[in-house]
């Protein structure tokens, strides 16, 4: 069974007095244009619908665009305030001539501040290149490496803080 739509039209055939002498009845099937207009009304829905979905999207466009750029605002101001407070700290470390470091042990990364090369007699890397530590062994004093090592072995086996002294071999051969 198939659907099928008709339009019927009706012509009266009139006498000369006017009254009806019969009628003709015309039916022609409009199937495919009924379907074509329903389909018309569905793309059109579906138009409709992508129309909203579409500015949905761009509105959501917008508000994350302005989320990024208040983000943007917060993380320069936090990076131009970090930026001073190491400037901060590398000008106190240069007064006091002391320096610090850091080791990422998981990733192996190492980072000397500026005095901590000019302590070791040694120009500041600026590319963020770090003496390696075998070479930085080589500066510490002979007898004092034993206990340097076991502090330094703790600190990483039993997670022991330390705060020791001991002697280096500048790169220009005197003694600090």
């Amino acid at each position: 069974f198939e659907e099928r739509y008709w339009s019927p039209i009706n012509s009266p055939v009139l006498e000369k007095d006017g009254t009806v002498s019969f009628i003709i009845h015309r039916v022609e099937d409009v199937t495919e244009f009924v379907h074509l207009r329903q389909t018309g009304s569905k793309q059109i829905e579906f138009t409709e619908d992508l129309q909203i979905r579409l500015e949905k999207a761009e509105l959501e466009i917008f508000n994350r665009t302005y989320e990024i750029r208040q983000t943007s605002k917060k993380l320069q101001s936090v990076s131009e305030s970090l930026r001073r407070k190491e400037l901060q700290l590398q000008e106190a470390q240069r007064r006091e001539n002391f320096g610090s470091w850091t080791w990422d042990i998981g990733s192996n990364r190492r980072q000397w501040s500026e005095e901590m090369f000019r302590i070791f007699g040694i120009q500041p890397n600026h590319k963020g290149i770090v003496p390696e530590p075998e070479f930085v062994w080589n500066f510490i004093h002979k007898d004092d490496r034993d206990f340097v090592r076991k502090a330094i072995d703790e600190a990483i086996n039993e997670g022991k803080q330390y705060n020791i002294e001991y002697r280096i071999i500048r790169a220009d051969g005197s003694e600090r």
